[in-house]
């Protein structure tokens, strides 16, 4: 009998029906194969066992104050997991995992669904040989084919064991971090400070983003302008080439040395730009898009492509790769024949064309366990209306390669400016018409203008065409002189902006390349392995961040929440907060799945890490306070020393640590004579800074108007002192 173990029952149950086992039983589905041979397919509810808790080795360690910290058993026992459904399903792969019949795995073809099955294997006692099944399609077709190209269960055994380490690394170091961190820093109370390899360095990007955009001073910038009039009256913008400056009275300067003349076109620059169409999607990328324009969250969109491909209308969607196996471009072909039948996708298709398909697409070298995420050629029918509205998103990527590239031609039109009869220096005699106006640098003065006209719409006719960055120049002359009307344009810089679903994975896929060693940085950017966390636990990762209290959603940006903020700020560990610890893992875990590394001497190295880790935390000060109540002005207020809430005082407002801590962080109510209102010290609090505040009195008696600003390295509040004027 052939026996296939699946990840999920909804899996098991199209394996079951391509392979023609129709007859369903209690945890199974069974029937005789084309060879005559009887099939029988069971499945487990993704993970069935795991790594037991500290207190499955002694009841004691149930209470953390009990257990030894770090926690390091003589050997890590798994154990089914806690439910009844479990226990029974078990049973019944047990039950069908017998000599002389051959196992067939069919969980998903990586490092993590080799240990599902390893753990299957290790719970109901089975030590016998396996094959292993790749699937990427759930079409009848697409099974077919992958039980035609079985692979022995032998070679995976390095795979294994490297998924084996990775599990009870992840295991040591969060178990007893986040026991150690809990214990010494929140010092009894209920919450929980947990700490984890990926989620603590994706934590720590959110909150250094928070804290930049709680830090940032904005500046006024003023830019000399130029409206430039055609003779048929249609106007275009250019700006001075100098740039934009901090210095008003420099900017208004210089447009005093051209007031009156015209803009004459020196220099006129055109380019053609080729851009191609995007490559297919990876579930990372695929994330990004729908919540750029879904609004999806990653675990939507995670949720939304499982749907789609288990009713088998897309591939295997948590895949790192967005390429094609080699062999793949004549299934492709007729997946865009299919959609091109499809009301929805019949006038995109009718603009394709096979000749534009690009053969890069195609690459055995840019695929791992799977390829890019596409359409079977089945179209979706009973799927809900947010999976009906993603797989419209994987569909336009497939046809989007048939068609050619989008074609633009960039302009930039340089000028100068020439007096005229209406320039002052003429009237007043200095120089004569016609002149070039030189700036202080004794270089012409220069503005220049920006457009782009777009040729050919290309790819961008697939519901993809982008937003206008640039404006459209009109036909502009070379060696022509055209008149000009000229200002000043105040703009603010902006803080950086908080990270969406879409660059919060983005950031994570690419953490790595903040890395200053470059062996790191070359292991986070292989596909397989890029940044932290997978296309398959990314979405996971940012929805605990979120269950656990460290960010809070607000429409489509995370903010970093303040017990979030602390936590970064008190742990003590820096490469627990970065990348790095991922980086050195997989090296070492490439290592033990070559075969190259020791999976116990990897582990080994691990339980010691976490023994200093750990030391480092219970010598560490600091303490992390949550406010059940905090005061509602001072919401997203905190210590800029601590990163502990602040509340108001009879002092005026400090910090909540302080009782703990002897953190001296206080705004004053009262600076310089003058007694702050509550406003005031919690807009100091909140922003950083005040507006211009009146009623300030010096040592010397003298009356002043300032802002105040908090330094945020120091902790003192300072002025800050409007411009002069004149």
């Amino acid at each position: 009998m052939i026996v296939i173990y699946a990840e999920k029952p909804s899996l098991g149950r199209k394996i079951a029906e391509a392979l023609g086992a129709k007859r369903k039983g209690t945890g199974f589905m069974s029937g005789m194969g084309k060879s005559g041979e009887e099939i029988f397919v069971t499945w487990g509810f993704g993970h069935m066992g795991g790594l037991v808790y500290p207190e499955a080795y002694d009841p004691r360690y149930k209470s953390w104050q009990a257990r030894p910290c770090p926690f390091i058993p003589d050997e890590y026992r798994i154990a089914p997991q806690p439910d009844r459904g479990v226990e029974a399903q078990l049973a019944v792969v047990a039950d069908a995992f017998k000599p002389g019949n051959t196992v067939i795995c069919a969980t998903d073809d990586d490092r993590e669904g080799e240990l599902i099955f390893a753990y299957v294997c290790e719970l109901i006692g089975y030590e016998g040989p396996y094959q292993r099944v790749k699937i990427d399609s759930l079409t009848t077709g697409g099974i077919r084919r992958a039980f035609g190209a079985l692979i022995d269960g032998a070679a995976r055994k390095d795979i294994v064991a490297a998924g084996r380490a990775r599990a009870i690394a992840d295991w040591v170091v969060g178990i007893n971090l986040t026991c150690a961190s809990t214990l010494h820093f929140m010092r009894g109370k209920s919450k929980t400070m947990s700490v984890g390899r990926v989620q603590t360095p994706t934590l720590a990007m959110i909150v250094e983003r928070e804290l930049a955009i709680q830090n940032f001073q904005g500046k006024s910038l003023f830019t000399p302008t130029a409206t430039v009039t055609m003779p048929d009256g249609e106007t275009y913008t250019a700006k001075s080439e100098s740039g934009s400056t901090e210095d008003e009275r420099a900017a208004k300067t210089l447009l005093e040395r051209v007031r009156g003349c015209d803009l004459k076109v020196d220099n006129l620059e055109t380019k053609e730009k080729r851009t191609n169409p995007p490559l297919l999607y990876s579930q990372t990328t695929l994330q990004m898009d729908a919540n750029k324009k879904l609004g999806y969250t990653a675990q939507q969109t995670l949720d939304c492509s499982q749907e789609l491909y288990e009713q088998g209308f897309i591939t295997y969607p948590r895949t790192s790769s967005q390429y094609l196996t080699s062999d793949m471009a004549p299934t492709v072909h007729k997946v865009l024949e299919i959609l091109g039948r499809c009301e929805r996708y019949k006038r995109f298709v009718a603009g394709a064309s096979l000749e534009n398909f690009p053969s890069s697409t195609c690459n055995d070298d840019k695929v791992e366990s799977h390829f890019a995420i596409v359409p079977t050629g089945k179209i979706p029918q009973g799927a809900s209306p947010a999976a009906v509205d993603l797989y419209d998103l994987i569909a336009k990527s497939l046809i989007r390669l048939y068609y050619p590239a989008a074609l633009v031609e960039e302009t930039t039109a340089t000028h100068h400016a020439v007096t005229t009869p209406a320039c002052p220096v003429v009237q007043s005699g200095q120089v004569a018409v016609g002149c070039t106006v030189l700036a202080a640098s004794s270089e012409p003065e220069r503005f220049v203008a920006r457009g782009t006209i777009i040729r050919r719409k290309g790819w961008w006719a697939v519901d993809a065409m982008p937003k206008r960055e640039k404006d459209t120049l009109p036909p502009i002359e070379e060696d022509h002189a055209y008149p000009a009307t000229f200002e000043v344009r105040k703009t603010e810089t902006k803080p950086p902006k908080r990270y969406t679903d879409e660059t919060l994975v983005s950031a994570m896929k690419s953490a790595g390349k903040s890395l200053e060693d470059e062996d790191y940085k070359e292991i986070l950017s292989d596909p397989r392995h890029m940044g932290i966390g997978t296309d398959a636990t990314r979405a996971g990762i940012i929805e605990t961040l979120v269950g656990r209290g460290f960010i809070e959603r607000k429409k489509k940006q995370i903010h970093a929440t303040p017990f979030g903020i602390q936590v970064i700020k008190t742990l003590p560990i820096d490469d627990l907060k970065s990348a790095t610890l991922t980086a050195q893992w997989e090296q070492r875990l490439k290592a033990v799945e070559s075969g190259t590394d020791d999976m116990e001497q990897f582990v080994r190295d691990i339980e010691e890490q976490t023994r200093r880790w750990c030391e480092s935390v219970n010598q560490a000060t600091g303490v992390i306070v949550t406010l059940k109540e905090p005061d509602p002005e001072l919401v997203g207020a905190t210590c800029p020393l601590c990163g502990a809430p602040l509340r108001f005082t009879t002092a005026g407002v400090g910090c909540a640590a302080f009782p703990f801590t002897q953190c001296a962080f206080t705004i004053w109510s009262k600076v310089a004579q003058k007694q702050l209102t509550k406003n005031q010290m919690a807009t100091l609090a909140v922003k950083g800074k005040t507006p211009v505040l009146k009623g300030f009195i010096s040592k010397k008696g003298e009356k002043f108007d300032a802002a105040l600003v908090v330094d945020t390295k120091t902790g003192r509040t300072t002025f800050s002192f409007p411009p002069r004027e004149g």
